[in-house]
């Protein structure tokens, strides 16, 4: 996100999920990678939205990243 802003390219959307991933012929499939995905679509301009899994793992790093609760979302295919 700051490389981005420091070359004044577009605010990303970004959305991280951590689980097992299927890779057949090169594409990545599962339900991770849905959940990934869906939570792309959910981040607004400059966000990055995890799931709860990957957030717990990552707290563990609050002195170098920033975390804020983003609420809950209804995502498509997940509960």
């Amino acid at each position: 996100m700051e490389a981005c802003a420091a070359h004044r390219l577009p605010r990303l959307r970004i959305g991280l999920a951590v689980g097992e991933v299927i890779v057949r012929q090169g594409d990545f499939h599962g339900p991770t990678v849905n959940l990934a995905a869906r939570l792309v679509t959910a981040a607004e301009p400059g966000v990055v939205l995890t799931d709860a899994t990957l957030a717990q793992r990552l707290g563990r790093l609050d002195d170098l990243l920033s975390f804020h609760a983003a609420g809950k979302y209804t995502l498509a295919g997940f509960a």
